[in-house]
């Protein structure tokens, strides 16, 4: 669903949102308010129907839960979670161009090496 009156709500609420992150003292907070950032982005993607930057935000997602929750527990995060999540942004560059019949766009590249790092 293509609305660009969602896409501008969502990105100004999630700058706004990633912003007023670095302002709060508690990490679970921080952690909430960054959450709330990424899917709004991914939010905005979506309604942009643009589609790579939706799965690499969810994978960020996910990925900051499962880094904080080794966090929370005093872990170190294995190289194994690590390279999964690295993967996982791989795969879902691939998926995503086959499906859509394209392939290596370079601002698609950039997005899938940022995320990667």
């Amino acid at each position: 669903m293509y609305s660009p009156i969602l896409v501008q709500i969502c990105s100004f609420t999630a700058m706004a949102s990633a912003i007023s992150s670095y302002f709060v003292r508690k990490k679970i907070l921080f952690i909430i308010v960054q959450s709330l950032a990424i899917l709004l982005l991914a939010f905005s993607n979506l309604f942009n129907l643009v589609y790579l930057p939706v799965c690499t935000y969810l994978i960020a997602f996910v990925r900051m839960i499962v880094y904080y929750s080794y966090e929370k527990k005093d872990k170190t995060v294995s190289f194994l979670i690590q390279t999964f999540f690295a993967l996982l942004n791989v795969v879902a560059y691939f998926v995503l161009n086959a499906i859509s019949g394209t392939l290596f766009n370079p601002i698609d590249l950039v997005v899938m090496v940022a995320s990667v790092l």
